[in-house]
């Protein structure tokens, strides 16, 4: 059976990771993970509140992009602190997500590194040999 996951990949000046999934929600729930893995040790941060957001772009890529800036932008915004996504596409350019966690707490979440941008560098969501999703992210911190 295929399985989705993500990896951290050496990348000069910047984080970067690759992600795969069998289908665009998984990817970008994995994506979500992976960004807020490098940012936090998630499994410090308790599930105390709900947040939800849809978001619509004009291509896959643009959805990846959307999605992980709309978190770096609660993170910087609200000192949002993710401790799990759900993710659902209702269509093929949109998304629902549903995120948990609280405010961060500096004394109990461990910050990690600080993001100053999602971008589009080299980013393009493909399908591997084996049929899975795949995307290559790069992180400006």
């Amino acid at each position: 059976m295929l399985a989705g996951g993500f990896r951290f990949i050496d990348h000069t000046g910047d984080l970067a990771f690759e992600v795969w999934a069998e289908a665009m929600p998984e990817l970008l729930r994995l994506a979500s993970e992976a960004l807020n893995s490098a940012v936090l040790e998630p499994d410090q941060v308790e599930e105390k509140i709900l947040r939800e957001w849809s978001l619509q772009a004009e291509s896959a890529e643009g959805l990846l992009v959307q999605q992980l800036s709309e978190m770096v932008f609660l993170m910087e915004s609200e000192s949002w602190a993710f401790s799990r996504f759900e993710i659902q596409c209702p269509s093929p350019l949109s998304l629902l997500c549903r995120a948990w966690g609280e405010t961060l707490e500096p004394t109990r979440h461990r910050f990690k590194t600080a993001v100053k941008a999602v971008t589009y560098h080299q980013l393009k969501i493909t399908r591997n040999p084996q049929g899975l999703l795949h995307a290559v992210v790069v992180i400006d911190i």
